[in-house]
């Protein structure tokens, strides 16, 4: 006996509409399948005039028309068609004419989805979304989709999303400096770009004797969508100087993955004003770019914010934002809110607290508290903290309303380093699909790593430590990138071990800094240099906890070879108690030859005061 549903019947029941997939003409299928006209078709290979036809309603994600959003991994490169094109959506995209389409939609697809961070893919599809809805709507036109990105940018994003720029920002002026060709960084002319000869060219803009600003942030545009103009931007910085163009200089913000051929905006959380900022390409990168802007508030009213390196979620935490009116006159009821989302997936620490109003007296300051409570299921990780005020310069000028923004970043510490594991590097010989230890879908053999000693749920002594591993280690996130995070420690020892690899590296190892705090306040810097994964030989007085001698690859054969795993020490005072300790900086994601620190387990050869 075969069971029958009606499935857009029970639907409709509930409310509901059945919507699918426009497939079964490239399956083969077009003269053997009708699916009920009750469904709704998302038509993809703008194949919707032939549903239409046929009495569908349909809704519209053209892949042929840059309706798809599926890119590489991060960092990545533009990825052919399926990046979207935002000059061709804004300026020739014509949009489906019938009473039959309920809608277009941008579609994001999953691929290799499990290797980035959210917000990677939402990079790029942020503003395709943007001139989708301006051409969808019929918006009036400006010059072009770059203009109308920058005009985006003034509306600001809607209620609930973070805001990646002040929306009341504007360029700041000054004098072009760096290589020949500086100048066009800062023309105002798309059509021009500053093209570096050397790695690591710097190009800025001096702001005046009398111009030092507190930035809001910086926007800069690449010269075109070729890969090589793009990726020629990942790995740079924005540096705010204030000895001289090259001197005194303090990073502001990082380019972290391959732009699209759209106007980019990187966030500053640096209160101090500048006279000197520049965008600073990466070591091993020429970097080319058509515009770049400094961006700084125009009203006189600044704010700053003082919170907590970290957000105790034991406890309410104390953020301080002050308002200064500069001003002879004073700034009645000043309505000033604070915002937190997470730098990779958005969500906010908990509940965040209500507005706040405050009268600034002429040439004063005032300090607004708000207390923040990170919930327990609060995602472990970096925040950006955003306080705005909105104001009127005077009560006898009602109409005349301003908002100054300012930003800073804390954190949710993590419970211990499993809350930090983000990277998949072990697989089962039977299933090495989900592996991705070095960007390029290879992991560490489950068997091969077994038979070394190394298996779930064990432990692993080495170097006089003991490392316990998770029950979960096989097929699932079981490392963390370091990148900075903090992990907790406590009571006493004579040494904290690593158990870690790298991926990448180069032939004298991957270096970087541990950095180990104490519950006295005091802390110590102590470098640490790892060898790669697949190192045939490494350096003197390396201590190998394991060699799983086989790497799975995902549709690739296995191969036998080396495969890793050091312990790295590090020698902490046994007389001072411990306290969280900081992983060395790199990726916050596994880009492809990308160097990278992965860390398995921590531990310490316990001592007593």
């Amino acid at each position: 006996m075969v069971a029958s549903c009606d499935g857009p019947g029970l639907l409709a029941h509930h409310g509901k509409r059945m919507q699918i997939w426009g497939w079964w003409p490239q399956a083969g299928g077009s003269g053997s399948v009708t699916a009920n006209k009750d469904i709704r078709i998302q038509a993809w290979l703008g194949d919707e005039q032939t549903f239409i036809a046929q009495g569908y309603d349909v809704v519209v994600s053209d892949e042929h028309s840059r309706l798809y959003v599926v890119p590489k991994y991060a960092p990545g490169t533009a990825n052919g068609n399926y990046t979207p094109d935002g000059d061709a959506l804004y300026s020739s995209y014509s949009v489906p004419r019938s009473d039959q389409v309920r809608g277009i939609e941008m579609a994001q697809w999953g691929d290799n989805a499990y290797a980035m961070p959210e917000a990677y893919p939402l990079s790029c599809l942020r503003r395709p979304l943007q001139i989708l809805a301006s051409t969808a709507w019929g918006s009036p036109r400006l010059a072009g989709y770059l203009d109308y990105e920058v005009f985006a940018d003034r509306v600001g994003s809607p209620p609930g999303l973070p805001e990646v720029a002040d929306p009341a920002a504007r360029p700041a002026g000054g004098t072009a400096f760096g290589p020949s060709g500086a100048a066009s960084a800062f023309d105002d002319d798309q059509a021009t770009a500053f093209v570096a000869s050397t790695t690591g060219a710097a190009v800025g803009l001096d702001l005046g004797a009398d111009g030092e600003e507190r930035l809001t942030g910086v926007r800069l545009l690449p010269r075109s969508n070729s890969s090589a103009d793009l990726a020629s931007l990942v790995g740079g910085t924005i540096q705010g100087c204030t000895d001289g163009p090259d001197s005194g200089c303090h990073t502001l913000a990082t380019v972290q993955w391959t732009p699209t051929r759209d106007w980019l905006t990187l966030p500053v959380d640096d209160a101090t004003r500048y006279r000197w900022v520049r965008f600073n390409g990466a070591p091993s990168a020429k970097p080319v770019l058509a515009e770049l802007q400094i961006l700084t508030s125009p009203t006189e009213v600044r704010l700053a914010v003082d919170a907590p390196r970290t957000l105790d979620q034991a406890r309410a935490n104390t953020v301080r934002v002050v308002v200064t009116n500069p001003t002879g006159h004073a700034v009645p009821q000043a309505q000033v809110r604070l915002e937190a989302h997470h730098l990779l997936d958005s969500t906010t620490p908990g509940a965040l607290p209500a507005q706040r109003s405050v009268t600034i007296p002429p040439r004063q300051s005032r300090t607004v508290e708000f207390t923040i409570r990170p919930g327990a299921d609060a995602t472990p990780g970096t925040y950006r903290l955003a306080a705005t005020a909105d104001f009127r310069h005077t009560d006898d000028e009602p109409a005349s309303r301003s908002r100054v923004r300012a930003t800073t970043v804390t954190a949710v510490a993590l419970h211990d380093l499993t809350r930090a594991f983000d990277n998949i590097a072990v697989t089962d010989d039977s299933n090495p699909q989900p592996g991705d230890v070095d960007g390029a879908q290879s992991s560490f053999s489950a068997e091969g790593l077994a038979a070394a000693g190394v298996g779930a749920g064990g432990s692993v002594d080495s170097d006089g430590l003991t490392f316990t591993l998770p029950t979960d280690f096989v097929g699932t996130e079981n490392n963390a990138l370091a990148h900075g995070q903090l992990i907790p420690l406590a009571g006493h020892a004579s040494r904290v071990g690593l158990l870690m690899t790298a991926t990448y590296a180069p032939a004298a190892g991957l270096t970087g800094t541990v950095t180990v705090a104490y519950a006295d306040g005091t802390s110590s810097a102590l470098p640490i240099t790892v060898p790669d994964w697949g190192a045939t030989t490494v350096p003197k007085g390396t201590v190998i906890a394991a060699d799983g001698g086989k790497v799975n690859g995902s549709g690739r054969a296995q191969s036998t070879r080396t495969a890793k795993l050091y312990t790295i020490g590090v020698d902490v005072d046994p007389s001072r108690q411990l306290a969280p300790i900081t992983l060395p900086s790199g990726p916050q994601y596994m880009g492809s030859k990308t160097p990278a620190l992965h860390v398995f387990a921590i531990a310490t050869d316990r001592h007593t005061a």
